[in-house]
Parts: structure tokens; C-alpha cells; sequence
């Protein structure tokens, strides 16, 4: 993808960006930014410039009020999908996309609805119940046997073992009834006293709290600049980046920047 083509799909991204917080604003919900997206205001007010996506997140509580309300609120020319609109969908959050646009990754599934998208991540309470390490450990294979079941092709690229591992397993269970599980899962890992959070339904499949947030972080809202604009970042961003990247200010080498999500067909479209 060269730089012109980059700088076109992150306009996109944030023209979305712009109408998940319009919707939020409305219905008193708050959003934050999230991962690269958060890294990208403090560290560059703006975009991460090799960076090919945007993501947000929000509390479990005002994602469940968000899926309840944005179909209905969306502008005709974006479309709203999760696990349970679209049949072939695998990831546990949701996406919000731009009609008459396409991107396709590498690792994705083709006969899923695939244009310019934002991520929007519920994050998710961490309790300290005896069983949220039990759940944490089930909750990344349920994600990884929905994958195969949904045939992501991100799949084809483990190993024969772990992928005739996955297909056997994967028998004995329908894409509803993983999806149940998974959401067990999230209810099971915040049960006790909640500390901490994090985004456990992010596309990671090999963590699920290995990673994680202060609550506390989280406490307040600052407002932070990104390409021209303000969004709400966690009053204590400096620890919520720290837990995601370590010495976040520093650079990458050059040879790790770019293409990060493997985009192989990108077209915009028209207005």
C-alpha cells in the first residue's frame, strides 16, 4: 500500500470514528480510544503514521447499551456487524464498516462482509474469583475453534497438527454453542471483586488476561488529540500504554512498521 492510499484509508477510519462518537454522544456513552489508536494521540496526535487501523473500546456495560442502539442510529452508508449478524464472522467484538468500500487481510475470511472498517472492543471487567484463571485459559481456544469453524484463513496458516487438532474438536461443537461459551467465559472472568480490565475479545487468540488495565485508570476522562480532533482517553493512559507496549515512546525499527494487518485488496469506492 503506498502512502497516498494509506492516508486515504485513515481519513475513512476516522469519518467512522467520528460517527461511533456521535452516536455515543447521544446516548451517553462513553468510548475511548484504544490500543495503536490511543499510542497514535499521545505519541503522534494523530495516526501512528504506518499504522492501517483505529480501534476504540468501552466499558462492557455502555457496549452492551451501543449494540442495543447503533443499527438503529447508524448513517445509511456505514453498516454495523458482530458474531451474531453476520453467519461467518469469528471475532467477539464488533466492527462498524463503510458501505461500498472493501479491505481485505490476509488472515481474514473472505465470504465476511469485508470494507473499511473501525474496531469497537468491549472492555471487559477481570475479578478475582478462584475460577477466572480457569475461564481465562478456555476463553482463547474457544476463540481459536470459532476461527476454524468459520474458516478464517488465519487458520490455515498453524501447523497440520494444531489444525487437524482444531477440525476434530470442532465437531463437537456448533458456532452458537461456542459463542455461548465464550460469553460464559467473559461473565466467569469478571465475577469477584474487578480490579482490572482489558479488551480479553480482542483478535489475540493466544492471551485472554495476560494483559491487563487498572480499573482505576480509567477513573476519569482527558480529552486527547488526534488528526485535528478530541477524543477521550483514560485519565491514566501513561499505565494503560505501558501494560500494551512497555516504553511506548520509542520507535519500532523500520523494518517493523507497515502493512501490520497484511491488507491485500483495499478499494474505496464510491461516494
Amino acid at each position: 500500500m503506498n502512502n497516498e492510499d494509506l492516508k486515504k484509508l485513515q481519513a475513512v477510519q476516522k469519518e467512522i470514528l467520528d460517527e461511533i462518537v456521535r452516536i455515543c454522544n447521544k446516548h451517553d456513552i462513553t468510548v475511548f480510544l484504544s490500543g495503536g489508536t490511543l499510542l497514535g494521540a499521545v505519541r503522534h496526535k494523530g495516526f501512528i503514521p504506518w499504522d492501517d487501523d483505529l480501534d476504540v473500546c468501552m466499558f462492557r456495560e455502555d457496549y452492551d447499551k451501543f449494540v442495543n442502539i447503533v443499527k438503529a442510529e447508524l448513517a445509511d452508508k456505514y453498516t454495523y456487524i458482530d458474531y451474531n449478524v453476520e453467519k461467518d464472522y469469528a471475532m467477539c467484538f464488533a466492527k462498524i464498516i463503510k458501505n461500498n468500500t472493501v479491505l481485505l487481510e490476509r488472515n481474514a475470511n473472505p465470504k465476511v462482509r469485508n470494507g473499511i472498517y473501525v474496531d469497537v472492543f468491549p472492555l471487559d471487567y477481570i475479578g478475582d474469583s478462584p475460577d477466572a484463571g480457569k475461564y481465562a485459559n478456555k476463553l482463547p481456544v474457544y476463540k481459536l475453534l470459532l476461527l476454524s469453524k468459520c474458516h478464517y484463513r488465519v487458520v490455515k496458516r498453524l501447523s497440520p497438527k494444531v489444525k487437524y487438532g482444531l477440525k476434530a474438536i470442532g465437531l463437537f461443537y456448533t458456532k452458537n454453542r461456542l459463542k455461548k461459551n465464550i460469553e460464559k467465559c467473559i461473565k466467569e472472568i469478571a465475577k469477584g471483586e474487578a480490579k482490572y480490565c482489558y479488551e480479553i475479545t480482542d483478535s489475540g487468540v493466544d492471551r485472554a488476561i495476560s494483559k491487563r488495565y487498572n480499573v482505576s485508570d480509567y477513573a476519569e476522562i482527558v480529552k486527547l488529540e488526534f488528526e485535528g480532533s478530541t477524543y477521550n482517553a483514560p485519565s491514566n493512559f501513561d499505565n494503560v500504554l505501558k501494560a500494551l507496549y512497555g516504553d511506548y515512546m520509542q520507535l519500532p525499527p523500520v523494518e517493523a512498521r507497515g502493512n501490520y494487518h497484511g491488507i491485500e485488496i483495499l478499494k474505496f469506492g464510491e461516494e
